[in-house]
């Protein structure tokens, strides 16, 4: 197994040529990160960004006066604005190699027959939860974490397999740290927006043939049976915003989005989305 950025940098390859598998979930994330600026003339930042297949540039563009775009693989950064012609755009800039957990050279010494010691996960926990925000030009008025949660919560099973006895402890640290990030991130009276996959037809084969309008219960259904990715729980993240000592109080006006289907090869997801008001 290669680092776990190659590991993301072989999936944003793999994905690189499925422009049109991303339509509607693209058209969703779009339409949230532009929903969620209040003014124009202001700044946006995608933490996540990828080969930016999820969004789309020339809209984001005009939308907003600056769009940041933020991943750890800056190969897919390029070939995403060079795919939708966002290369002449200048105010669409690109931070690529951006490790946004702070701890990834540390969890990639480890694998799951040499996971790491007790006292080198103590080590990464009080890492991750001190890790401050990189230097990327913010505070911005809108701040999007695009489906990268789930790319985080997967680093530590990836490093200490799946039955570790702390792998949970690691996956709610790195998780709660993100979702403060995300709003520390934020301006003052800015707005952010989490937008995360929960569960796949991995799980839940039917996925993909539940009726339009029993899809948002269906869900419900399933999260209620504890079928979602561990750390994801759109339910429980809503609930970590208006609750978690160091997240809630940063912010305010929480709404938790009706969630959507993302079919992408083999597989079919579903996304929600929290949206956030940073308290001034």
């Amino acid at each position: 197994m290669g680092t776990l950025a190659d590991i993301q940098r072989q999936r944003n390859l793999d994905s690189q040529n499925c422009w049109q598998a991303f339509h509607n979930h693209r058209a969703a994330v779009t339409d949230a990160l532009c929903s969620a600026a209040s003014s124009t003339g202001q700044r946006l930042c995608v933490l996540g960004a990828g080969n930016c297949n999820d969004l789309d540039l020339q809209v984001l563009g005009k939308r907003y006066a600056e769009v940041v775009l933020v991943d750890i693989d800056s190969q897919a950064l390029a070939a995403g604005k060079t795919l939708q012609n966002a290369d002449p755009l200048d105010h669409v800039r690109s931070c690529g190699g951006i490790d946004l957990t702070g701890v990834m050279d540390v969890v990639d010494r480890w694998t799951p027959g040499a996971p790491g010691s007790d006292d080198e996960i103590d080590r990464c926990i009080e890492r991750a939860k001190a890790f401050a925000a990189p230097q990327i030009g913010g505070p911005f008025d809108v701040v999007g974490s695009v489906c990268l949660l789930t790319q985080i919560i997967e680093m530590p099973v990836l490093a200490l397999g799946p039955k570790h006895p702390r792998l949970h402890e690691l996956i709610f640290a790195l998780r709660d740290r993100h979702l403060q990030m995300l709003a520390e991130l934020v301006r003052p009276g800015g707005h952010g927006v989490l937008i995360t996959d929960f569960v796949s037809s991995d799980t839940l084969p039917e996925l993909a043939s539940i009726p339009e309008d029993r899809f948002e219960q269906a869900i419900g259904e399933q999260i209620e049976r504890r079928n979602f990715f561990t750390g994801a729980n759109r339910i429980a993240l809503f609930s970590l915003f208006q609750t978690a000592p160091l997240l809630s109080p940063l912010v305010s006006d929480c709404k938790l989005m009706r969630p959507w289907r993302w079919t992408l090869g083999p597989r079919t997801y579903a996304v929600s989305g929290i949206a956030f008001k940073r308290r001034s």
